[in-house]
């Protein structure tokens, strides 16, 4: 008669184009790095305006504001690009990841 597949669990469906287009130069990812890293910004400067007149004047306590923002965005960068990764590969062979989990149900 011909072939059916049974599922048993639940069934997702992974729009390819979709995933490709949030992380696409200038696409959304982009826009949420940029929104990210300007409120890094706006939060680093609030803390900074808060302390004395004193402590802002200190060469030290900007530099530790600078790194702080610094690494603020270099983790947020460093998610973003761990996701994108994650796309590519499956994008890049999609087949091979389906049939690795579900050839049992063929």
């Amino acid at each position: 008669m011909g072939q059916f597949v049974s599922i048993t669990d639940t069934f997702y469906i992974f729009d390819i184009e979709f995933y490709q287009k949030l992380f696409a130069d200038n696409g959304f990812m982009d826009s949420l790095k940029y929104f990210q890293d300007t409120e890094v910004d706006k939060n680093a400067e609030e803390s900074f305006n808060s302390l004395n007149r004193e402590s802002r004047r200190s060469d030290n306590v900007k530099k530790q504001k600078e790194e702080l923002v610094d690494n603020a965005k270099n983790e947020n960068e460093k998610n973003i690009e761990v996701l994108k990764k994650l796309v590519n590969i499956f994008c890049e062979n999609p087949c091979n990841l389906w049939w690795k989990k579900c050839k049992h149900l063929l």
